[in-house]
């Protein structure tokens, strides 16, 4: 979790590192904030937010809209930082650990308006990704589950590695220049296993259409949207945002 944690400490510079970054980044928080004021208006909402980062959500929406927030972080170095921002405010509680940790769940409640998960996914081990969106549907009872992950092939992989590389800005690290061609072939089966490398996942050989599909089992897909524009085709689109909500349980 230590190294994970330097790794991630950079993300806030990385979101602002340029104009590009910025835009790109914003484009989730708005469309988070755009649906909470479209569906829930002056009511309070009350969110779960799994991946609280720096706390960048909750500063987002606290200006604008009436929300009680929980957030869970996994990263120290993560939740001490959005701790000191985000401690001083009485409708945000923060959680340090792993959703999928029992002695956590304990002390979350059972009933959200909604789950957010932007950008968390794709850190998650990929044995990980059903057991984690399955105790969300059966134990949280949420009426929505918001949750963006990154695409990371076809053409997209192309363009940004490609720009990180011209603009400086270390994405293109995770990959060599081999798997970045795999990956813009589709061809994942010859880029290194989501998740095999180290403890805290990366983006390298992330599906956003495995993650779709196990979202599919337990919650109904209302909206898949492509970002940052929604007329950009999947294999075009920087981040896919899905808005969906969990299926009835079998009696």
């Amino acid at each position: 979790m230590e190294r994970g944690g330097r790794i991630m400490l950079q993300h806030e510079k990385n979101e602002n590192a340029n104009r590009i970054n910025r835009f790109l980044h914003s484009r989730r928080y708005g469309f988070v904030k755009n649906w909470l004021r479209d569906h829930y208006g002056r009511k309070t909402v009350r969110i779960l937010e799994i991946g609280v980062g720096y706390g960048r959500l909750f500063e987002e929406l606290n200006d604008c809209l009436k929300i009680d927030y929980t957030g869970v972080e996994l990263l120290e170095d993560f939740y001490i930082e959005a701790n000191g921002r985000l401690g001083k405010f009485k409708n945000c509680r923060l959680l340090g650990g792993s959703i999928l940790d029992s002695e956590l769940q304990s002390r979350l409640e059972a009933d959200y308006d909604v789950v957010i998960a932007l950008e968390t996914f794709e850190h998650i081990q990929a044995r990980d990704v059903s057991a984690a969106l399955g105790y969300i549907r059966n134990r949280l009872r949420c009426s929505y589950f918001l949750s963006s992950v990154p695409v990371e092939l076809g053409c997209t992989i192309l363009i940004k590695n490609l720009g990180s590389m011209i603009l400086h800005y270390g994405r293109y690290r995770e990959y060599t220049f081999k798997e970045t061609l795999n990956a813009a072939l589709c061809r994942l089966h010859k880029v290194s296993p989501h998740g095999s490398e180290r403890e805290y996942p990366g983006h390298k050989g992330f599906d956003w259409r495995f993650y779709r599909y196990l979202l599919n089992q337990d919650f109904t897909i209302l909206n898949q949207n492509n970002l940052p524009y929604q007329w950009l085709p999947a294999n075009l689109s920087t981040n896919i945002m899905f808005v969906a909500q969990p299926r009835k349980l079998l009696s």
